[in-house]
């Protein structure tokens, strides 16, 4: 069996099942990490031929490096299973339904033979589960599903087989000796005997830590193809950019008095900032600028992660001599930021 390894179409990191891979390395441009292993990522993995999400929970996974040829490198750590679906094998031939167990539910039927588009209405319209008519049942979060059918009696059971939908990856682990600076590789997912089943776009160990930023960020709810099931589930990168400019914003109530001496009320002040990042196609343009409108928005200052919303829209510079590169900037205000004055209280 083959496999296909997918990601949020806003993800920073890519595989061969989007086509914005191969177009990112067509341009030439590579994503930078110092001295670590960075990359935080959410990814599914599929049978190739049939599209479904039909692997078993059962097989072994690593999060690992490879060269830009796909050779295995190093394995770093197992992904963290985030969802999973449900696979059954749907009936060959017309059989009548004698129940259906779904969790705490049991639908009990002597109805008509059904065959597999009828199974997959029956799903769909007694517990709303939209299945596909050809092999697999997949939904998330779910209890399994029992089937039993019978032609005068019960002749089989059908149980269900868990398998992963969505994982999620944190290299997190220190580059060492394993990539020379300069070098390029590629993050991948291997087997347990160390098989790269895909590998993603490329990375460059940077020779030096100058203009590169951490950036983290997460939501309250899913969105924009993300799953945030829990509060420790960040994404992760490394982004040629920098955080500059620094100015004092200040909202304020005063009051003048009749003998014309002005009173401060209440005053408050915040941070703003400007980031500006070096030359990006326009695909790590898009996930930056739709990063920064998730809930949560860090960036790594002095070995603390700083929390930021984006307070002016991000806009990009683009290059008049190149077809398909940019310099992007936006304003951020600091999302905590503790200095205020009131004294009306």
């Amino acid at each position: 069996m083959s496999y296909e390894i997918t990601t949020p179409k806003a993800s920073f990191v890519q595989f061969s099942g989007v086509p914005q891979r191969d177009s990112l390395e067509a341009f030439g441009f590579t994503l930078p990490e110092y001295d670590k292993f960075n990359a935080a990522f959410q990814f599914g993995i599929m049978d190739s031929a049939t599209k479904g999400y039909t692997v078993p929970t059962t097989m072994e996974l690593w999060v690992s490096i490879c060269t830009t040829s796909g050779t295995l490198i190093a394995k770093l750590n197992q992904p963290t299973l985030l969802e999973t679906a449900v696979k059954f094998t749907m009936p060959s031939t017309n059989i009548v339904l004698k129940s259906i167990k779904y969790g705490d539910f049991t639908r009990e039927y002597s109805s008509p033979s059904v065959n597999k588009a009828g199974l997959s209405a029956v799903l769909l319209s007694d517990f709303g589960i939209d299945s596909d008519p050809v092999n697999m049942v997949a939904y998330c979060g779910a209890p399994d599903l029992v089937i039993s059918y019978m032609n005068g009696v019960i002749i089989s059971q059908l149980a269900s087989v868990r398998t992963y939908k969505t994982l999620y990856a944190d290299a997190n682990t220190a580059i060492q000796s394993l990539v020379k600076p300069g070098k390029c590789y590629c993050y991948c997912i291997a087997d347990g005997p160390g098989a790269v089943l895909d590998r993603s776009n490329v990375f460059t160990r940077s020779t030096t830590a100058r203009f590169i930023t951490q950036l983290r960020y997460r939501n309250n709810e899913d969105a924009f193809g993300f799953t945030y099931p829990v509060s420790t589930v960040y994404n992760r990168v490394s982004l040629p950019l920098y955080l500059k400019g620094m100015q004092p914003l200040f909202t304020k109530k005063l009051y003048r008095k009749s003998n014309g001496k002005n009173l401060v009320l209440s005053a408050q002040m915040d941070k703003q900032v400007e980031v500006t990042t070096d030359w990006m196609p326009e695909f790590y343009h898009e996930c930056l600028s739709l990063a920064l409108i998730h809930d949560q928005v860090e960036f790594l200052e002095s070995n603390s992660w700083i929390g930021y919303v984006i307070d002016q829209d991000y806009k990009i510079e683009w290059d008049e001599n190149a077809v398909d590169r940019g310099l992007g900037s936006a304003k951020l205000k600091t999302q905590t930021y503790n200095y205020s004055n009131d004294n009306c209280s």
